[in-house]
């Protein structure tokens, strides 16, 4: 197995410990507690549109992964980077979770979509961009410790791979956008009452 499928297979394990721990905390939520995460649900179901503008969608979508690619610009990325995928499988399972939770099945419908409709998009993205930026880390670490002949591996394709990244991320913002109020009206006719609007 080569670095670079270690280093996604490493990551993609952090993101899912992370979804384990953030169903462990949602456990434990008391009620006034996950009644703010419900709120915010009521609320978007509530709106004629779903809630999130565009560039609130692309903004959802592309924190993580974006945080991803800087921090593989720094020494610092080689132990930041796996704590971005740990915490961001945590705050997506805590978010379903916390709404199966208090909601039962009827509310999972409406969590995935509201959570975890960009998913097979951002995901993929973040694996790929976790994979460069830990190698790319490692290499400024490597010349930060007196390795003068390691080469940065901060070339053209980094920044093309990027490029390719944040457009799938740009469509999968619109995509969210477009689908998201549309699923969440399929949906609400299975939540509790109260929640549906």
């Amino acid at each position: 197995m080569s670095a670079r499928t270690a280093a996604v297979w490493v990551l993609f394990a952090l993101f899912l410990l992370g979804g384990a721990a953030g169903c462990l905390a949602a456990g434990a939520v008391s009620g006034g507690s996950g009644e703010a995460l419900l709120n915010e649900l009521r609320a978007c179901l509530t709106l004629p549109d779903g809630g999130a503008g565009y560039f609130d969608a692309l903004w959802q979508a592309a924190r993580a992964p974006l945080a991803v690619f800087l921090l593989g610009f720094t020494a610092f990325g080689v132990v930041a980077i796996p704590a971005v995928f740990f915490a961001r499988g945590f705050l997506l399972s805590y978010a379903i979770a916390v709404c199966y939770r208090f909601l039962g099945l009827g509310g999972l419908p409406a969590a995935l979509v509201l959570f975890a409709l960009g998913a097979p998009v951002w995901l993929p993205v973040m694996l790929r961009l976790g994979e460069q930026g830990m190698s790319g880390s490692a290499s400024v670490l490597r010349r930060l410790r007196g390795d003068a002949r390691e080469p940065l591996r901060l070339g053209r394709s980094y920044f093309l791979r990027f490029g390719v990244c944040a457009v799938a991320l740009c469509l999968c913002a619109a995509a969210e956008r477009a689908f998201i109020p549309i699923l969440l009206r399929a949906v609400s006719g299975v939540l509790p009452a109260g929640l549906g609007g």
